[in-house]
């Protein structure tokens, strides 16, 4: 039978996020933590944006399977729910569930069992009819109506292609105003889908106000630039999970002067603080102040300039 999780648009908008944050390395716990939900509650919202197109599995770890994943990760609620609106409209439980709901008049609840029934969806109706219910308010495909009842909608409040082009414009703007921030040379190297997207979206994050959120996509793209860096200058990452254990390979094979590897492990300890809840070793979740977002980027892309000066055997530059 036809899986449908339960779960609720919030979640499969965060867990997308939380995917999108973690890049290639994304796993149901890093999720559960980005979200702060139980794991069996991060593992439903997965799977659903794994239905919907969103995201695909890849062994243990998740990864974006769509450019609307990255449109996302924005903080306007209307953009977001006109880019959830095409990944939700293609569903077929949902176009489905939408259609009976609209033409029957008898309720999302006969719509929800009549939705099983025709998909052989292996969820009780209850949950096909919450899940469904939950997508649909959230794009502005369905608008509750008094009385607990629901009806179907074919507009959105604003113009459609208005609020998508505004989330492309915004990450597109993000994009450049980072390439501003750095050299050619370095422009010309970093690889432009594991580091200087991250990057922007870290831009992005600090227009937004999410301080944590930047450090986290920053140091995501970080750690990816750490693994292209070494197979060009000879260092040897494998087994070196982490951004810190990435910047110790370098540390160990003397390929950093020790004063730019201590950068990095700055920009490692400040990555964790963000992304890894509590620490043992003060017993509580670190505060990340409202500046840390935009400092943690500007030292992030001078680490970058700095390490490919080296490999390309130019003056030291701080």
């Amino acid at each position: 039978m036809t899986r449908l999780a339960d779960t609720t648009a919030d979640n499969v908008v965060g867990a997308v996020q939380g995917v999108v944050a973690g890049r290639d390395a994304a796993t149901a716990d890093m999720v559960a933590d980005f979200l702060d939900l139980p794991n069996v509650n991060a593992v439903a919202a997965l799977e659903l944006a794994e239905d919907l197109g969103l995201i695909r599995c890849d062994g243990n770890c998740y990864k974006a399977a769509s450019p609307l994943a990255r449109l996302l990760n924005t903080p306007v609620l209307a953009q977001r729910a006109a880019v959830l609106r095409i990944a939700v409209e293609a569903y077929e439980p949902f176009r489905v569930f939408r259609e009976l709901l609209h033409l029957s008049g008898e309720g999302a609840g006969t719509a929800a069992q009549q939705t099983r029934a025709l998909l052989g969806l292996a969820a009780h109706r209850e949950t096909i009819k919450q899940t469904l219910l939950s997508l649909g308010t959230y794009c502005q495909s369905l608008r509750a109506t008094a009385g607990g009842n629901h009806e179907v909608r074919f507009e959105l409040e604003e113009d459609f292609t208005t609020l998508l082009a505004g989330a492309v414009a915004e990450l597109a703007e993000a994009e450049l105003r980072v390439r501003d921030w750095m050299s050619e040379r370095a422009r010309n190297y970093v690889d432009h889908s594991s580091v200087l997207q991250p990057l922007a979206e870290a831009y992005l994050k600090v227009s937004q106000s999410d301080s944590r959120g930047a450090v986290v996509s920053a140091g995501n793209a970080i750690e990816s630039y750490l693994s292209q860096l070494a197979s060009d200058m000879s260092v040897s990452v494998a087994g070196a999970t982490g951004l810190g254990a990435k910047v110790d390979a370098f540390d160990r094979a003397r390929a950093l002067p020790k004063k730019v590897a201590a950068i990095g492990k700055y920009l490692s300890n400040v990555r964790n603080a963000a992304d890894h809840g509590v620490d043992s070793d003060i017993g509580a979740a670190w505060t990340i102040r409202a500046g840390t977002g935009e400092d943690y980027l500007r030292i992030s892309i001078t680490f970058i300039e700095i390490t490919t000066s080296i490999k390309d055997a130019q003056p030291y530059a701080v």
